[in-house]
Parts: C-alpha cells; structure tokens; sequence
C-alpha cells in the first residue's frame, strides 16, 4: 500500500506540471471555412471551423472585429485555452452555411455554465445582431431554460451567415461550443437532466437516511457525514450551473463566489467528518496537525484570494492539499485497522480521481484528446467520482457503526450474563437473609416476652424506688434543717472564737454563702419589690444568685438589703467578719479583724461599723439573743 501511495503522489505530481505547462508557439491559419449544415449530420464541433482573436483591454467592438483580417485571429485547436487571462476577452469567429431543408432547427450551445458574459453577433444584410447571455443575468433570461448557454440559428436554406461570439469571465471557463438539432438537444437534455435528477436523488437519500441515524443514535459522526454530502452536492450543483438554474436565479451575482464557498464547506466538512470517524490512538499527533495546518491552509488562501488576487480564489488545484492531508490521515488508519477504513480509503482515491478529472477538463488539454463516446465520461467525471466516493463513505460509515454495533452486543452479551449471575448470587443471599432474619425474629419475640416480663418487674421495682426517693427526699430535707440547726449551734451560736479556717469548713465559697443568705431572705416566699408578683426565675451568673420576676422582668440579687448590701469584698470574709463582731460582743479590734480576714483596715473598720450598728438595732427592737437570721436581714439603708 505504502508503495501505491507513493506511485500515486508521483503521478499528481507530473499531472500537476501537465496542467500548468505553456505551449511554446501557435501556429496561424488563414481561411474560414463554413460550418455546412446538413439534414443528416445533426451535431457539429464549432472549434473544427473557428479562430480565436484575444481582447486584452476589453475594447473592441464586434463591427471592428469582423472587419479584422484572419492574420489576426489564432486557429480555435491550438489556441491555450487553458491559459486564459481573467482581465481579457476573447473573440471566437465562423461562419455558417445553412444547406439544411429548414429554418432555425439549429441552435448553438456553449458546454460551460460558468461563463460569466457570452454575446452571440450576427452578420446579416449588412447588420449585426446581438444577444446576450451568461451567469450575470437573471436565469429568466434565457430562451431556453437550459443550464447551458444556447443562441438560435436563424438562417434561410442555403445561405451562410458569419458569426462572433464573446466570452468574458470573471474565472478560467471552458470555450467548446456545438452546433445542434433542437431535436437533438431535446433527447440530449431530457437524458442529461435525468441522470441529474438521479445524482441528486442518491445523495438526498443518503442525506435523508444519514439524518435518520443521527437522530437515532445522536452520534456526531453523522451529522458531520451529512454536512460533508451536502457541500459535495452544493459545490457540484454550483459548476454544472444546476445550482444557478433552481437554488438561486435571481441572485446571478452569487455565481461568482458560490464554487469556492462550497468547496470551503466541503474541506471544513471533511475535516470534521475525518476527525470524528477515525479515532485512532495509535496515529501520531503530526499525522492529524498536518490535516489541520492544510485546513488552515485552505481557509487562508481562499480569504487571501477573496481579498486580494481572484485567480487564487478560483484556483482548484488548491483543494488538493486538504484532501491530500485527509487521505494521508486515512492512510495511516488503513495501516493498523484496514478492514475499518478500507472503503473509506476507496472513496479517496474516487475523490482524487474526479478532482483530476475536473482539473483537466478546465485546463482544456481533454478537449483536444478525449472524443466521444468516452468524452462524456470525463465531462461527468467529478459527479461520477462524488457518487462513488458518498458510496464508499456511506459502505465505510455502516462498517464502522456494524463493527461497533457487535461490539456493542458482545459487551451486553456479558453485561447480561454477569447481571445473571449477580441475579442468581443475589438470589441466593437474600435466601440465606431470609433465614437468619427469620431465625433473629424469632429469638427477638423470644428475648421481647422475657423483657416485657423484665418490665413488669421493674415497673414494679420503679413504683417502690418512687416511694422511697420520696421518703429519702422527706429525710434529706430533715437532715438539711438539722444541719442548718447544727451550724448555728456549732458556729454561729458558740462562744467560743474559730479560725477562718474553721469557718470555711461550713462556708467553703462564696456561693455556699449566698445559698445560705437566700434560704435566710426568702425562707417565707418570694415577692417582688416592683409590682409583688409572686413568680420568678433563677439566675445564677458569675457567683451571683437572684431571682428575676416573670411578670415585671425585675432582677434582685441575694444580697439586696441585707447586712451584705453593696459589699465591694468576697462575701465569705464578710460572713466571718460579722461573725468575729457578734461573737465577740463589740471587743474584737479593727487590728485584729485585719489580721484574720486579710483586708486593708478601713474596710475592716467600716464593715465593724455596719455590723455594730445592726447589733444596736436589734436589741433597740428588743430581739434577745440576737440570732444569725435577723442580723444579716439588717437593711444598711435603716442604720443612717
């Protein structure tokens, strides 16, 4: 295969220098034979009996023409059609002697559809006539509504009537003209437009049945595929000037850009369409980067051509690189799977075939080789070349998703059977679930009746714990009370004098202390001082105890107008200071309070004050002996 590839790229190669060759001299001929129209003979070669006079400037005028003597003009079969200059026009002459039995039963048809500008002079009595056609008017201008260009021959039997035809296009276009019957080119066109029609058909339906994939599968290759037929149709219906006659008619000016737009959807089709089908990773990054930089190629020239020099913007050839980039991708593919990409490779050599086909015939080096019959082989190349490259794709594309698809079966295949045995092990296991869930419900009802037994018993059981916890809690509230009693008469009521020590043993904190001063300050309820509701909150925050009432939000501290109102010291000291002072009975110095609760002397001194001064109270109240509960009830506010 490498060794065909490379025969092939050899034979472009000299194709490519054929075409753009240039003949080295012309050679002159000087007489003008009549084109003899016979009732037998009903189709003639214009270019037998013609002789070509070029129009660099686009000046002459046809009245100056056929006055020019036939040293000017070069003979139509060895004139370089191929090498025609875009600036220019060109000037074909013959003459016609009319020794058929009648009048204008022939017409003259030019083959190319691209022509631009074609104008038909007519000598007769002395006058010319004139009739213009050519894809720059509206297609309703043609008399016959006919692809090609056709002028009618209006000659009486047995006279000859001399002729000009110019031709001035905005691309290199094709001059072969014949002379027919208008039977003959009725048959010839009826036969023409229906292989059309069939071409046109095939490549709808596989656009149709293309589409039906896609939206079946939604896999992205088809619609790339469809894209890829679509523009080879577009760009085949733009140069048999089928396109001009049905798709766009009144737009005649698009026939100048609507070749070179198809073929640039034709290679950014393909290079999608190839990107998505061949998905190989096994062909190297510089295979596929050398698609895409002929991709870029493609698209740059025909910008660069569009803007700035029209010749390259028409210029075939160019399509050769993206192609060439396409079948060197597939090639490679073909290397490490031929049965997947065999056909696709078929389609390409088709593609090549066709493109030189058409290469050719524009160059007009098949015009002077090829006759008929085979001469309509190469004219339909292109189209027979696209109807068998779409064939070989679409073959290729049906493989390819075959392929897939038995692959696809294959992975269900085992899919289902590793489903079945998972069915079948699932199965099985919850079979064996079912048993131990059976065989724990059972031993669950078993262990359910001992535990509500359980449960009645500790109902039971609970009921006698309730009463003695209430027994219990009548008890701790007894041994409470006589705690309490213990204290006073253990502390607060002994004679003797203790250490702070000592008195921390009973009041070990701060908050013992304000426990103490609460059960004292609200030992008969509680009532708010605001609005005497009855209810309340505790809040106990920072070692300091209240309570807040519900109705009015009121908050009162434990130690609000007691002995210990806004005591700026810790309360357990203030504790054992009035203890020092009551149980000393007003003896106890200021020296020495300071030496055994550790404040500075003033404080002392003033606390000594407050506590004396609540003793005094008291017994102006006549409360003898003075007890523990009313001396710090004693309001500050009440001794000034």
């Amino acid at each position: 295969m490498a060794h065909l590839f490379k025969k092939y790229c050899t034979i472009l190669f000299f194709i490519s220098l054929v075409i753009t060759a240039k003949p080295d001299s012309y050679v002159k001929l000087t007489e003008l034979e009549p084109i003899e129209l016979e009732d037998g003979l009903n189709q003639y070669e214009v270019r037998d009996h013609c002789f070509i006079l070029p129009d660099p400037s686009s000046t002459f005028e046809a009245k100056e023409v056929f006055k020019k003597d036939l040293n000017n003009f070069y003979p139509f079969k060895i004139f370089p059609t191929n090498k025609q200059d875009i600036n220019s026009s060109y000037w074909l002459r013959f003459k016609i002697t009319n020794n058929s039995s009648t009048k204008g039963a022939h017409l003259i048809e030019a083959f190319d559809p691209k022509i631009e500008n074609i104008e038909l002079y007519s000598l007769e009595g002395g006058q010319i006539q004139k009739v213009e056609l050519g894809n720059k008017y509206q297609f309703d201008r043609k008399e016959l509504k006919h692809k090609n260009n056709h002028f009618t021959i209006n000659l009486d039997q047995g006279s000859t009537g001399e002729y000009l035809i110019r031709i001035q296009s905005y691309r290199q276009v094709g001059f072969r003209m014949v002379i027919r019957e208008t039977k003959r080119f009725i048959n010839y066109a009826l036969k023409e437009y229906l292989i059309i029609g069939l071409f046109i058909g095939l490549i709808l339906m596989i656009v149709i049945f293309n589409t039906t994939l896609f939206v079946n599968t939604k896999n992205r290759t088809y619609l790339f595929y469809i894209f890829y037929v679509a523009s080879n149709l577009l760009f085949i219906l733009s140069v048999n000037g089928i396109g001009y006659q049905y798709l766009w008619p009144f737009l005649p000016g698009f026939n100048r850009y609507a070749t070179p737009i198809f073929l640039l959807f034709l290679s950014l089709s393909l290079y999608f369409y190839i990107g998505s089908f061949i998905q190989l990773d096994a062909i190297k990054d510089n295979v596929k980067k050398i698609f895409q930089y002929a991709i870029i190629i493609k698209i740059a020239v025909t910008i660069i051509g569009f803007l700035f020099y029209r010749p390259l913007f028409y210029d075939i050839r160019i399509d050769i690189i993206p192609f060439s980039a396409a079948f060197w991708l597939c090639y490679n593919a073909y290397k490490f799977e031929k049965s997947a990409y065999k056909h696709l490779l078929i389609g390409f050599y088709c593609l090549f075939a066709g493109f030189i086909t058409y290469a050719l015939l524009l160059s007009g080096y098949l015009s002077n080789i090829i006759q008929p019959p085979f001469r309509i082989i190469f004219v339909y190349g292109l189209d027979i070349a696209i109807i068998l490259e779409v064939t070989f794709f679409s073959i290729a594309i049906s493989k390819r998703m075959t392929n897939l698809n038995s692959k696809s079966k294959q992975k269900d295949r085992e899919l289902i059977q590793v489903l079945t045995e998972k069915e079948m092990l699932t199965t099985k296991v919850n079979r064996e679930l079912e048993q131990k869930v059976q065989e724990r419900t059972e031993e669950l009802n078993s262990k359910n009746s001992e535990l509500t037994k359980l449960n009645q018993k500790l109902e039971k059981a609970a009921e006698i714990a309730n009463k003695f916890n209430i027994d219990l809690d009548l008890q701790v509230k007894d041994l409470k009370k006589e705690i309490r009693e213990e204290v006073k008469s253990n502390i607060l009521l002994v004679k003797r004098e203790i250490s702070f020590e000592e008195f921390s043993n009973v009041f070990p904190s701060d908050y013992k202390c304000l426990e103490n001063l609460e059960e004292i300050k609200w030992l008969n309820g509680y009532s708010c001082k605001k609005c005497g509701g009855e209810k309340y909150v505790t809040d106990e925050v920072k070692l300091k105890i209240s309570r807040r009432c519900v109705t009015c939000g009121y908050d009162e501290s434990a130690t609000v107008n007691t002995l210990f109102h806004r005591v700026r010291f810790p309360i357990r000291k203030a504790f054992f200071l009035v203890y020092l002072v009551s149980s000393r009975e007003n003896k106890i110095t200021v020296d020495e309070l300071e030496e055994k609760v550790q404040l500075r002397r003033a404080t002392c001194w003033n606390f000594k004050k407050r506590v004396e001064l609540a003793i005094e109270y008291l017994k102006k109240k006549k409360k003898a002996p003075i007890q523990w509960e009313d001396l710090v009830m004693v309001n500050p506010n009440k001794l000034k």
